[in-house]
This record gives C-alpha cells, sequence and structure tokens, in this order.
C-alpha cells in the first residue's frame, strides 16, 4: 500500500509533531529527573548529618540516585507532553511515580533511627528537612508539567487523513 503524493506532506507533518512532542517530554523528565536526584541528594546529606549518620557519599550511589529519578520522571513527561485539555488529569499517576523512589528511601531512614533521646531542636530539624524534600516533590511534579505545555488537539484542515483515504 502506497501514500498518495498529495497525502505524503501531511505524513510528514505529523511525524514531526509526534517527535517534537516525544522529545519535550524526554528533555522535560531528564532535566526535572537530575534536578531532583541533586537536591534529593543534597537533602540525604542533611538528614544523615540529623540522623547522626556518617554523610559520605560514593559516586555510584549518587549516579544511581540520579538514574532512579530520571527513570521516575520520564513517564510523566512523556504523559504530560503528549496529552492535552482535561486529558491530561490522565498523566497525574505517572507523575506521582516521581514521589516513589523519595519515599522508600525516607521510609528505610526513619526505620532505622532510634528516636529515644532526641532533642526538640534535633526532631524540630529532622521535620523540616522532610518538609522541605516534600515540597521539592511538589516543586518538581509543577516544573514538569510547566515545562511539557498542553498540546491542543489535531485538527486536520486540509482534507481527508491518511486513514480516510486508505
Amino acid at each position: 500500500m502506497s501514500i498518495s503524493p498529495d497525502l505524503r506532506p501531511r505524513v510528514g507533518s505529523r511525524l514531526r509533531t509526534t517527535a517534537r512532542i516525544i522529545g519535550r517530554g524526554l528533555r522535560a523528565g531528564l532535566l526535572v529527573g537530575l534536578a531532583t536526584g541533586l537536591l534529593a541528594r543534597g537533602l540525604m546529606r542533611l538528614v544523615a548529618l540529623t540522623v547522626g549518620d556518617h554523610p559520605g557519599f560514593s559516586l555510584p550511589g549518587t549516579a544511581g540516585i540520579l538514574l532512579v529519578c530520571v527513570a521516575a520522571s520520564l513517564p510523566g513527561g512523556l504523559a504530560l507532553a503528549a496529552l492535552h485539555g482535561r486529558r491530561r488529569v490522565l498523566a497525574l499517576p505517572t507523575v506521582a511515580v516521581l514521589v516513589v523512589p523519595h519515599l522508600l528511601n525516607g521510609m528505610s531512614t526513619i526505620q532505622a533511627t532510634s528516636f529515644t533521646g532526641w532533642s526538640g531542636l534535633r526532631m524540630t530539624t529532622l521535620i523540616a528537612v522532610l518538609a522541605i524534600y516534600a515540597c521539592m516533590l511538589v516543586a518538581a511534579m509543577w516544573v514538569l508539567a510547566a515545562l511539557t505545555p498542553p498540546q491542543p488537539p489535531h485538527v486536520n484542515r486540509s482534507g481527508p487523513s491518511v486513514r480516510q483515504a486508505a
């Protein structure tokens, strides 16, 4: 089956539009994932200092955190870039995946910590750092949505689509 010559420009235009949407979603996911990973690593250091743990970081550990954060933000970036209008609400579960690695890390830190004998200032510091951490994750989701503006629905004003012509 071949495409008639008068439909070829529209097929190429749709491919370029699709590539542009995918590129925008990947760029947004990569940028937000890297920023979230770097900020999370800094906040992990603050939590380690507050808890009294050794705050040493290894390069493979930092690379792993960055990789997990990028992998967690890519689906949200792609979904937000591809959807428009009210359908963007459907992307919320994929954007919420961004929170999962941080939540698991926080839970393991809290489980490994003995809070007996903690001063009020130390506990306040930990709560403040965790609140900043939560705000960072909400801000990351907002930035991800802002970097992937909604796409208008595709309107074909130039004639029949490829499917209609076939």
